[in-house]
């Protein structure tokens, strides 16, 4: 049995790009067989604790989010013209411990879900609590990660990690620690770098 392709997803929660190649990425999983290893990064920390408004971040915001959806309807990814820029500190944290009790893949979309499909406001602890609450990640729980300076300091390693890569880019894609895909990136896109790693692995049989 050949072995699964290894991905590295460095991104950030407030990224609509990080938001769509990942729902891209997705689509194809019952079609590949890759491993998908999220990283999560704050890129934006000047950012207000409780966010700011979406106007503030980006001009004819209405426009903008239309032309994401264009992209995005082929793969029936849709995101709403919310209103706030969320500070995604504290979510941040939280994706981190969920990464450490396997469930990063399931709170990155239950996240994403509440702040890119509902545009909901995500700054606040009480909002990721809820959010993680749905998946089985007690407030407690986050409690703790968020007075443990390890992961606050485990983002820090993580933009040093993708650094590594020569990127510091979001959303960015490591693959099988050779191949950078940057942005989101098409379907048909995924597949010829698929393929590649395809062909590569026979050529090594």
């Amino acid at each position: 049995m050949q072995a699964a392709i290894s991905i590295k997803f460095f991104m950030d929660y407030i990224c609509e790009w990080c938001f769509l190649g990942y729902g891209i990425l997705k689509k194809l999983r019952g079609k590949y067989d890759f491993d998908l290893e999220i990283y999560p990064l704050e890129i934006h920390p000047d950012t207000p604790p409780d966010g700011m408004p979406m106007s503030w971040h980006v001009h004819n915001k209405k426009r903008w989010v239309d032309q994401l959806n264009q992209l995005g309807e082929r793969y029936g990814i849709h995101l709403k013209n919310k209103e706030i820029f969320a500070n995604t500190r504290n979510a941040l944290i939280a994706g981190q411990y969920a990464k450490t009790v396997g469930k990063a893949e399931e709170y990155t979309e239950a996240l994403w879900k509440a702040y890119m499909v509902e545009g909901n406001n995500i700054s606040g602890k009480k909002a990721v609590e809820e959010i993680a609450c749905g998946i089985g990640i007690m407030p407690g729980q986050l409690q703790e990660a968020y007075t443990d300076s390890v992961y606050g300091c485990a983002l820090a390693r993580n933009q040093q990690y993708q650094q590594a890569f020569g990127t510091d880019q979001v959303p960015a894609f490591v693959v099988n620690e050779k191949y950078i895909m940057i942005g989101a990136q098409s379907a048909d896109t995924w597949e010829k770098l698929f393929q590649k790693l395809k062909e590569e692995q026979n050529c090594m049989s």
